[in-house]
């Protein structure tokens, strides 16, 4: 925290970062991501009603024990939490950056990059898990520069429990551990699974609950697949123009970097766990989008986990670029702050394209809220849910989670149902033929934009 103190521009961006992203979620018509990130918030908020959901795979059991305080705030609570993972996700990069003595300007522009870029910026304003991935990586990375290989093999350790990708870093970090023949480190590596299935051994009375309770398994094709090149040609998304500019322009400084035999196990380690996760974790997607397995719905924000941390490596390199001008770094640098600065401010990039499934979701509501005040809704609809003001999760709420088997032949009590042509099908495997023409089903509002469909039943005794 000292250079932050002696160096008042550090400040300043990080002021300015923070606002940035706070005017626009205060811009925001619709929550950014209505499906997961509203689902994430709902297991958290729950967790201290049934405990049990600090295990559930699916919401990450890291993430939740660190987010259920936040969540009894609101959805606001969450998004808040991510802002906070933000801002130390910066920091942490801004110290590795310093330690190495990259140019401050170039430091500077580390987080502008960050939020240009449209998949990471909206993690953080979904309360996504991704944005936890980056700081534990970018955290460990630091005490990996400071040779501290007991607290990094922990941080990798924990990886794997805040998101299921955290498998790859575990590997990286656990050939890291041995090539450096630091043997007591990988008992630090391996001390999160132990706890954590040892744990599972008096829940579910199962150690390797881990793997034998994952969502996610290579037969799992529920969301159906892709093009194997679809990550590639998405690069925008979760990279950008702009980041691939920064990648294409370090590549002479790292490939220079490494043929003169200028690295350290510091440097080597670094580079070593950012591309390996960065990279692994685009091509591992890829063929599971592609092949249509492991429950893939090619969604581009996968990629974000370890974007920071492939960004540093580029700043790092960067500032080896032997210079024929050394005057011009300064000046040079400064522009990119500037122009990454302008881009922010007067480019909307992220003004939300509400899309028809949440104008349709809304619209019902709208049309049918005091209606539905105080009345028993069953939905797979997570923003139907939040529009609602409850929580399918708690015992208490008047919102039930649809399933294929409560219209079997329909749900024994109840009194309206509300159906969507993407989480019906899909979440809740609930077909419309299932509803429509069922004795116990009757419509009573009905939207449809684009092809997307909403349907309002009154559930009939």
């Amino acid at each position: 925290m000292t250079f932050l103190k002696q160096k008042w521009s550090y400040l300043i961006t990080l002021v300015f970062s923070l606002a940035w992203l706070l005017y626009n979620y205060s811009q925001l018509t619709a929550p950014v991501d209505p499906g997961d990130g509203i689902v994430h918030y709902f297991y958290s908020a729950a967790s201290w009603e049934n405990p049990i959901l600090f295990l559930e795979l699916w919401n990450k059991p890291l993430f939740t024990i660190l987010t259920s305080s936040f969540a009894q705030f609101g959805l606001g609570g969450m998004i808040f939490f991510n802002v906070l993972v933000f801002l130390l996700t910066i920091i942490f990069a801004w110290r590795i950056l310093n330690h190495f003595q990259v140019n401050r300007y170039f430091a500077l522009s580390f987080p502008l990059f960050l939020l240009l870029t449209q998949d990471y910026s909206n993690t953080i304003l979904a309360g996504h898990t991704e944005p936890l991935f980056s700081l534990l990586l970018l955290a460990a990375t630091w005490f990996w520069v400071k040779e501290k290989y007991l607290v990094f093999a922990f941080l990798i350790g924990l990886l794997m429990f805040s998101r299921s990708e955290g498998q790859l870093p575990f590997l990286l970090g656990l050939m890291l551990l041995t090539y450096i023949r630091q043997w007591k480190a990988p008992l630090y590596l391996f001390a999160p699974f132990v706890i954590f299935a040892t744990i599972g051994w008096f829940v579910f009375d199962d150690f390797l609950w881990y793997f034998n309770r994952s969502p996610y398994h290579l037969g799992n094709n529920i969301y159906g697949a892709g093009t194997y090149g679809h990550y590639l040609m998405s690069y925008k998304n979760f990279l950008g123009n702009h980041g691939l500019f920064l990648f294409i322009l370090a590549i002479p400084a790292t490939i220079l970097h490494f043929a003169k035999k200028e690295f350290t196990i510091q440097t080597c380690g670094m580079t070593f766990l950012g591309f390996g996760t960065f990279l692994g974790i685009i091509f591992a997607h890829s063929y599971f989008w592609g092949s249509g397995q492991n429950g893939s719905m090619g969604l581009t924000r996968i990629a974000t986990q370890a974007l920071p941390s492939f960004l540093l490596c580029q700043f790092y390199f960067l500032q080896k670029t032997p210079w024929k001008w050394p005057k011009l770094s300064n000046p040079i640098a400064l522009g990119l702050v500037g122009i990454l600065t302008l881009y922010l401010l007067f480019t909307p990039y992220l003004k939300k394209v509400v899309k028809p499934m949440e104008v349709i979701t809304k619209e019902v509501f709208d049309a049918n809220k005091e209606t539905l005040k105080g009345q028993k809704v069953w939905t797979s609809n997570p923003y139907f849910c939040l529009l609602l003001g409850e929580n399918y999760m708690h015992k208490t709420s008047n919102v039930r989670l649809l399933h294929f088997s409560d219209i079997q032949p329909r749900p024994l009590s109840g009194d309206y149902l509300f159906w969507d042509s993407h989480f019906g099908p899909l979440e809740s495997g609930v077909p419309l033929e299932n509803l429509n023409g069922n004795n116990g089903f009757e419509v009573i509002d009905s939207k449809e934009k684009e092809n997307v469909k909403g349907f309002l039943f009154e559930i009939k005794p």
